[in-house]
Parts: C-alpha cells; sequence; structure tokens
C-alpha cells in the first residue's frame, strides 16, 4: 500500500483473558495476521492509560502468534477438554451424566500476558515533542498513515483517542460490526447502549471512513445519522470472512457423529432466542422421550437471560438432551459442525452472523431467523424461518436429526481470510480516502 496502515491493536492486547477465541476474537486475530504479521516493517498503536504507544510490528507480531498459539487455533480438536466432554454427553447414558466444570485459564496465559505487557509497556508514548518539526520519530506514527480500529475498543472513552486529532495527516477507519444496542435496546443492558452511542459519538468525530459488515449495519447508521443530522463519512459493506480452518475438508468423527445432534452459536442473552430452543427442545422430549436429538449450546452465559438459564439449570425433562459448553477452540467448533445434523441461529436481530458463515463454509446445513442480516445467506443454501414460528423450527428440527448421519457436503464456497480479495478490497478503499 502507498499509506501504511496502522492497526491499533489495543484488544488483541487484551484476549489473553479469553481461554479460546470467540468469532469476534476470531476477526481481531485474522487482522492482526494481515496487518502486523503481514507488515514486519510497519507498527502498531495500543491505546493505555498514559497515553497511546507505538508498537513495531515486528514485536507486536509476536504477541498475535503467542496469542494464535494460546488459542490452539492450530492444534487438533481431539485436544480441546470442551469437545471430548460433548462427545461423552452424546453418547447413551450409563450412569450420572459427566459435568463440565467453569473453565479456567491456562497457567500459561499469565506468563504470556506479562510478555505482552512488557512489550508494549516499552514502546514509546506517542508524546507532544512528536507533533512539532524536530521531534524523537520513534514517538509518532508515520505520515499519512492511516489507523484502522477493528475491535470497538476502548471507543466509549474519547479521551483515548486525543492523540489523532492532532495528527490531520493521518487517516481513521473503523470497523463497525452492528447497530445492535441501537437498534434493539430492549435487547442491552443500558449501559452497553449508553457505551455503544459514547464509541458512535467518537468514531463519527473522528471517521474519515467506516467499514461495515453488511447492509443491515450501513441503512442503520446512516438513519443514525440522519436523525441526529450528522454527516454520514465514506462507507466500506466487507462481510465478513470466515478462518481458513472452516474451508477444511469434512472430517467423519464417530464419536460425534452416531447420535444426532444440532448446535447453537452465540452467546445466551436474549436477542439470540435460546428460549423458544429450549421450548421447542422441553416439548420433544415430553413426546418422544430418549428419541430426543440433542441441541449443544455453544456460548457464554450473557445478560439478562434468567429464564433460559432457569430452563437449564432446573427443567428435568431437557437435561439429558440438551448440552452447554461455553467456548470451544476454532478446530474444535469446526469438528463440532463437521458432525451436525445442522446449526440453527433462531436470532430476533444480528450485524452479520459469523456463525451462519462458518456453518456454510463447513457445509453444515443452516436453519436461521428470517432477518435481514441473513438473507444474504439464502443463496448460499440457508433455510430463513420467521422467529417466533416455533412449530415451523420444530418441523425443521426433526427432518434435520432424522437424517442418516452427517452427510457429504459441499464446498459452498464463504471466502476466508486467506482469500485475496478480502483485504485487497479493504486496502483499495483506505488508499482512496
Amino acid at each position: 500500500m502507498a499509506a501504511p496502515v496502522v492497526l491499533d491493536v489495543t484488544r488483541l492486547a487484551l484476549r489473553f483473558q479469553q481461554p479460546v477465541p470467540d468469532g469476534m476474537g476470531r476477526v481481531d486475530l485474522s487482522f492482526g495476521d494481515h496487518f502486523v504479521r503481514g507488515r514486519q516493517d510497519g507498527c502498531s498503536v495500543v491505546l493505555t492509560v498514559l497515553g497511546p504507544r507505538v508498537v513495531p510490528n515486528a514485536a507486536a507480531g509476536v504477541i498475535v502468534s503467542e496469542l494464535a498459539q494460546y488459542w490452539q487455533e492450530a492444534v487438533q480438536p481431539e485436544a480441546d477438554p470442551g469437545l471430548r466432554y460433548i462427545a461423552a454427553r452424546l453418547q447413551p447414558a450409563a450412569g450420572p451424566l459427566p459435568v463440565m466444570r467453569p473453565s479456567r485459564l491456562p497457567r500459561s496465559w499469565r506468563s504470556l500476558a506479562r510478555h505482552a505487557g512488557r512489550v508494549f509497556r516499552d514502546a514509546p508514548l506517542l508524546g507532544r515533542s512528536a507533533l512539532f518539526p524536530g521531534g524523537d520519530p520513534s514517538r509518532t506514527l508515520p505520515r499519512d498513515a492511516i489507523y484502522l480500529n477493528v475491535g470497538f475498543s476502548p471507543l466509549h472513552t474519547p479521551a483515548y483517542f486525543r492523540f489523532l486529532q492532532r495528527r490531520p495527516d493521518v487517516k481513521r477507519a473503523f470497523l463497525l460490526h452492528d447497530q445492535l444496542p441501537v437498534q434493539f435496546p430492549e435487547y442491552f443492558l443500558a449501559k452497553t447502549r449508553a457505551d455503544h452511542e459514547r464509541a458512535l459519538g467518537t468514531i463519527l468525530s473522528l471517521a474519515s471512513a467506516i467499514i461495515v459488515t453488511g447492509d443491515v449495519t450501513r441503512a442503520a447508521l446512516a438513519d443514525y445519522c440522519r436523525i441526529r443530522n450528522w454527516p454520514l463519512p465514506p462507507i466500506l459493506v466487507a462481510p465478513l470472512a470466515v478462518t481458513p480452518v472452516f474451508r477444511e475438508p469434512q472430517v467423519f468423527d464417530p464419536a460425534l457423529a452416531a447420535t444426532p445432534y444440532l448446535v447453537t452459536c452465540g452467546t445466551i442473552e436474549p436477542r439470540k432466542n435460546h428460549l423458544a430452543l429450549l421450548q421447542i427442545w422441553r416439548d420433544m422430549a415430553v413426546r418422544m422421550g430418549p428419541e430426543t436429538p440433542k441441541l449443544v449450546i455453544v456460548g457464554t452465559r450473557g445478560w439478562e437471560n434468567e429464564n433460559v438459564i432457569d430452563m437449564l439449570d432446573r427443567c428435568d425433562a431437557i437435561r439429558p438432551h440438551v448440552i452447554e459448553i461455553a467456548r470451544l477452540s476454532t478446530p474444535a467448533l469446526k469438528r463440532l459442525l463437521d458432525n451436525a445434523r445442522g446449526l440453527l441461529m433462531p436470532s430476533f436481530g444480528e450485524g452479520f452472523g459469523l456463525p451462519v458463515a462458518e456453518a456454510l463454509a463447513v457445509g453444515t446445513p443452516v436453519v436461521a431467523s428470517d432477518i435481514a442480516a441473513f438473507r444474504n445467506f439464502r443463496t448460499a443454501g440457508a433455510a430463513l424461518i420467521d422467529p417466533i414460528d416455533a412449530p415451523a423450527w420444530r418441523t425443521e428440527i426433526l427432518r434435520l436429526a432424522a437424517r442418516p448421519g452427517p452427510q457429504p457436503r459441499p464446498d459452498r464456497q464463504q471466502p476466508d481470510w486467506t482469500d485475496v480479495d478480502y483485504f485487497r478490497n479493504i486496502e483499495s478503499f483506505l488508499v482512496s480516502l
């Protein structure tokens, strides 16, 4: 690129607090691979309480590599204790059902976090002296650089970004995943919406451009700016890609495939509509008994989910048929999808729907809500149903569960992060600013 891209790695620097990545963690890591590890002669920015620091990519890239290794991005799925737990729960019960203890951070996380802390602590602060001729060149961003923030962090605190106001030569681009706290405030904590709106204020006051993951978010952002009479910066719609492992060949696993199961992925919170699935499973359990298919819920417990948690913890009818797992490594999630009868996504609202893209890349059948964010997936084979049409969901669930084992699956050609077109599209947009 003609202009250097300086990636903000603040959220990546904090990711050691997660033992495995969530969907957004995989996005962060992919941008780190491309703009940090892939450009050793460049630099990155990390925002600290003492001020922003410039980090050589040669050093920041080591942290990105360590994070990928810590997250077990290249290990065999069988090494993941969560996948072993799921396989055990899928077997016919010969005694008490196994219990998955809350996942703990591996012992290595503290040493890795300390190493990352030392790297970022030793990086020079962007001091005021760098803003004037003769300032220390190691303490400033390259001339005419492009600052890129894909982590939405810590945008709700505008003070972290004052250094950008003093650098008019630096273009600023931000990745906005969704507008959900504004579109659906009823599904979020009041503080979440307030933080999101503060972050939007930071973005819109600074942005030379905004990247969004879909037309739904672009339209919602345009409406937000129109209502407030704010100017809308240039916008690029760039749907997310998937981690390359999801494009690897399907692997049949007898320990998983022997029992019909379906998967749903996402934080357990009201917008994801887990309660509808659990009510359907309760009804099937009463009607079908031991013939009830299994449901595997992959996701941490979030907010305002008391009814769902009550079902998971106290409903005896569904306990033999519903498996809850907070986290899986990326290879383990891919193996789980390889052998599933289908993925279920009954969400009320989404910005993109990365689990749907990942399942389609694997070739796993998808049943998702008939909402705007998912309609682009219909041409890739996803079946869409109104999120409150429980009988239709039950019909599709039973149809998928009745299929005779995992079928050979065609390559659905979902783009992954190694496809040159994805980042080429991003870079062409950035250099046009």
